[in-house]
């Protein structure tokens, strides 16, 4: 393939992903969107980082942890983090016993938006790939998952 088509291709998807972003942003409400709107580019990051890890990080992440996600300083991922705190997207939850120890995890309206943006995500996502034939949509998945294998180690 040659490099100009191999450029539109991710042009392309790039595109989708961010049209698929857009449109379930709003489609989980007005209000939402004018504050996520307000985002930075890395404030959208960690939104997204600390609220797609909650599993892996019930308690919520340390700062370290987050920084190494972002590639960032933890004193610039500290940052980030007051900002959004005072956006009311993120909450410092305390170590019940080393007060040392402090976290960040999504607050209360930070989980309300994530979790009606990911379920727009989910049903956008599901119905784009139902478009597909079988086959296709099964070759797409696979892509997918062989062109992420190298950022998710």
């Amino acid at each position: 393939m040659a490099q100009h088509e191999i450029d539109t291709v991710f042009t392309k998807f790039f595109f989708f992903l961010q049209k698929l972003h857009e449109k379930a942003l709003k489609m989980s409400g007005t209000k939402h969107v004018e504050l996520m709107e307000t985002l930075t580019h890395r404030q959208g990051q960690v939104f997204f980082i600390v609220g797609s890890l909650k599993k892996e990080y019930p308690e919520g992440m340390r700062i370290p942890e987050l920084a190494g996600y972002l590639q960032l300083s933890s004193g610039m991922t500290s940052t980030i983090i007051n900002e959004m705190i005072e956006k009311d997207l993120l909450a410092w939850v305390g170590h019940p016993e080393d007060r040392r120890v402090i976290r960040v995890t999504l607050s209360v309206l930070g989980t309300t938006i994530f979790q009606l943006f990911n379920e727009k995500i989910v049903e956008i996502s599901e119905r784009k790939l139902n478009e597909l034939p079988d086959e296709l949509r099964t070759s797409f998945i696979e892509a997918v998952h062989l062109l992420c294998h190298d950022f998710d180690e």
